[in-house]
């Protein structure tokens, strides 16, 4: 449901018709921190997870090749919808709402090239090819989990991110890395709070929520009450005087909170915020479930898939449908954009369950097949004890 959630707020905010109440509960992306951290923090909390409790059971190369397997349909994935989208924008350069960052002086072979080495990215599946090098990276952090060696995998990471630049995964790994951690040591981590006392664990819960409403509420008023302020300064006195305020701690603060370099204070409310949503979904999962489950389990299930189809409707909606101002137009088209996502995502389910039902019973059948050959094959290779 978590990542269900996230995805959800990636969809409104790259969509982006505002004003339609949806940014209420999104902020738009521009917070301190946004649903794109949160996203790369499950997704690691994923592997750590699942991965790590299969390598108690199963060889580090197994897990190693569905890791890379996973990395390279990510890449391959990449490469796809950054080409697509470039040939798509190509036809339509010029239009007022296309994405920027379309290459428009570069040969055919120059774009190839540049897509295949990460040097140029198109579309809103961007995030994919960084996505596929922190999952291409992931073998290694679980075998040194594996290994003990968590306080290496810290240094390692802080080390990378520390030397990041102007590279986008050298910085985001931190995120990816800090959730395989996380959900490597998930079990131990909840026995440990476990031991603590009720008065203990409640204060502790308390702290958490009340320090991220307080944050993301000053958050708000930085980002999205500053600029409605500023245009209507000297209206009276105490509107010039908030409006000077906010834009001092604006100031101030901007470079604290850089989403490209995940600067130290937006690392600092991804994880405080992450904590306080992981609290609140874990507290009223069942009521949660009974809600939403609907809608955000299968988008959770097939995260992949609802990010590639999500990618697809951004860029293409604007190309057809002009941007409005029109609150309810707003909030009508990106009702029907969650729903044409959730619809698409339950047939998609229902054929990959299908599918797997065929391969089942395929195997089930050439099984039965062996035995049975087996069987009549018995009294020539029988041996008595």
């Amino acid at each position: 449901m978590l990542r269900g959630y996230f995805l959800l707020v990636i969809l409104i905010d790259h969509l982006a018709h505002f004003p339609g109440l949806f940014e209420l509960v999104t902020g738009k992306g521009w917070l301190w921190s946004s649903a794109a951290e949160g996203f790369f923090i499950i997704s690691g909390i994923m592997v750590g997870l699942i991965r790590g409790k299969e390598l108690t059971r199963k060889p580090f190369a197994a897990i190693r090749n569905k890791l890379w397997q996973r990395s390279g349909q990510l890449y391959l994935w990449s490469i796809g919808l950054t080409l697509a989208f470039t040939a798509v924008g190509l036809l339509f350069a010029g239009h007022a709402d296309l994405k920027p960052g379309l290459a428009t002086d570069s040969s055919l072979t120059t774009i190839i090239w540049q897509t295949l080495t990460f040097q140029y990215f198109y579309g809103w599946a961007d995030f994919l090819s960084h996505y596929a090098i922190c999952m291409a990276l992931a073998p290694f952090a679980l075998y040194a989990l594996h290994r003990g060696w968590w306080r290496q995998l810290v240094i390692a990471s802080l080390l990378v991110w520390w030397f990041r630049g102007n590279n986008f995964a050298a910085a985001w790994q931190l995120l990816f890395v800090g959730g395989i951690i996380g959900g490597y040591y998930l079990k131990l981590l909840e026995l440990w709070l476990a031991r603590w006392s009720s008065t203990s664990r409640r204060q502790l819960t308390n702290w958490w929520l009340g320090a991220t409403a307080a944050t993301m509420t000053v958050s708000v008023m930085v980002v999205h009450i500053r600029p409605w302020l500023l245009d209507r300064s000297g209206a009276n006195e105490a509107v010039n005087s908030a409006a000077w305020n906010l834009q001092y701690v604006g100031n101030v603060t901007g470079s604290w909170f850089d989403k490209l370099s995940l600067a130290p204070g937006r690392i600092l409310m991804a994880a405080l915020w992450f904590g306080a949503l992981y609290i609140l979904f874990r507290r009223y999962e069942s009521q949660l479930n009974t809600a939403l489950g609907w809608l955000l389990v299968p988008l959770g299930r097939n995260s992949l898939f609802v990010y590639i189809v999500h990618s697809v409707i951004v860029f293409i909606v604007p190309l057809f449908l002009p941007t409005t101002t029109n609150i309810w137009i707003n909030i009508v088209l990106n009702t029907l954009a969650i729903l044409l996502i959730w619809r698409i995502t339950l047939l998609y389910s229902r054929e990959q369950r299908t599918k797997r039902e065929r391969k089942l019973k395929r195997d089930s059948s050439s099984g039965a097949s062996f035995r049975a050959g087996s069987a009549s094959a018995r009294p020539y290779f029988h041996v008595e004890s």
